[in-house]
């Protein structure tokens, strides 16, 4: 299992994303979070660059359908999407994730 990571650049991409992915049960308990990525301008000076994350719960095995299906939707805009591995999970969560998301 994973906690998958989207981040974009709209809230309106973001909402998309999450009706994507909790419709095809490709993922459970879709979040988001707004975030400020800083960067150099061409002046060398930090700027805020605002972001929207989106996190969710899923199985490893559908990371690449997941990654597929929002690159078909978003190929001028493709937000970051990367996942980290959830090590320890209370076992009726487990359970969650497995019996809410796509048979693989």
């Amino acid at each position: 299992m994973i906690q998958l990571h989207i981040l974009t650049t709209s809230e309106m991409q973001a909402i998309h994303i999450a009706k994507i992915l909790l419709s095809e049960n490709l993922a459970v308990d879709v979040h988001f979070e707004r975030v400020v990525l800083k960067q150099l301008n061409e002046l060398g000076e930090l700027v805020d660059d605002p972001k929207v994350k989106i996190m969710a719960k899923t199985k490893s095995l559908l990371f690449s359908q997941i990654n597929q299906l929002i690159r078909s939707h978003y190929t001028a805009q493709m937000p970051g999407v990367w996942s980290t591995p959830i090590v320890n999970c209370d076992p009726e969560e487990e359970a969650h994730i497995r019996e809410s998301t796509r048979k693989v």
